[in-house]
């Protein structure tokens, strides 16, 4: 569930090694060269599959460009993410126009999909569809009278497995988080935007404490909540199932936040596992994000 920092680099090809934690190079379980260019792309490098099923997906290495160019007038980005390694390709449909055929779920390889597709479209109120590609009348995800606004990057995620899918849409504007903010000393004296993600599977609502305030109540999963405004320092996060109070929570964690900086603090895991030394547990991970 980890997500690291930005890493800047000279452009170029880089040899990349995962290693599981203390063991040498040599015992690599995953190993590639990428190839970074120069300009307004950002690259997450993410790795992918089952360990333990790799008859299921093998682990992989997958190289995600993510593009932070400056989004045209009257027009909206749309970023669509296939993460259902069970899951056939698939259609993304908004309005009459299909934006993508085809695209499956990642397999590392040049000669197939990466997962993700961008488009920009013209900002207004759109269906969306996602359908099995070639068979049109099995649709996976259907949302009707979606608003796509200007200057909005909209990120639409398929996620779990093929017999439980999850679709998640997250919203940002970058102008509510850089509107004060035209230069690195003014971003420095700014406030950090954070905003809390529930992706624990098989975990009930919950309300989220900051500080011992409750600053969201009854967050069901796979919510990603609106950016709030918080002075830089140091929190405690709680999250306690949804009425439960502060004193019931299952995750209590501290996070730092950095001024003028973005992050999104996830709850991730499983129930099941809570309280476990589990890779699996329940834990609340903090990815800063670039904007």
């Amino acid at each position: 569930g980890t997500v690291s920092d930005w890493i800047p680099v000279t452009p170029g090809a880089y040899a990349v090694a995962i290693t599981p934690t203390g063991a040498s190079i040599e015992e690599a379980v995953l190993s590639e060269t990428i190839t970074l260019e120069a300009g307004d792309i950002f690259y997450t490098v993410t790795a992918l599959g089952f360990a333990a099923r790799p008859d299921i997906s093998p682990l992989l290495l997958q190289v995600i460009p993510e593009d932070y160019s400056e989004i045209g007038t009257a027009e909206a980005r749309v970023t669509f993410f296939h993460a259902i390694p069970t899951l056939a390709p698939v259609s993304v449909i908004v309005g009459d126009i299909t934006l993508v055929d085809g695209l499956a779920y990642p397999t590392g390889t040049e000669a197939e999909t990466d997962g993700l597709y961008n488009a920009d479209v013209v900002a207004g109120t759109y269906d969306i569809q996602v359908t099995l590609t070639g068979d049109a009348d099995t649709i996976l995800f259907d949302l009707p009278g979606t608003e796509l606004t200007a200057n909005r990057n909209y990120f639409i995620a398929a996620t779990a497995l093929q017999d439980d899918p999850e679709l998640v849409l997250v919203s940002t504007n970058p102008d509510d988080l850089n509107a004060e903010t035209n230069t690195d000393e003014e971003a420095a004296d700014g406030p950090a935007n954070v905003r809390i993600a529930h992706f624990a599977e098989d975990a009930p609502p919950v309300d989220i404490f900051v500080n011992g305030e409750a600053v969201l109540q009854n967050v069901e999963y796979p919510a990603l909540s609106d950016f709030l405004q918080l002075a830089a320092g140091t929190y405690t996060v709680d999250v306690a199932p949804a009425g439960e109070g502060q004193a019931a929570a299952v995750i209590s964690e501290e996070i730092t936040l950095e001024a003028g900086t973005s992050y999104t603090a996830a709850a991730v895991g499983l129930v099941a596992r809570a309280g476990t030394d589990d890779i699996s547990g329940l834990k609340l991970t903090l990815a800063e994000e670039n904007y």
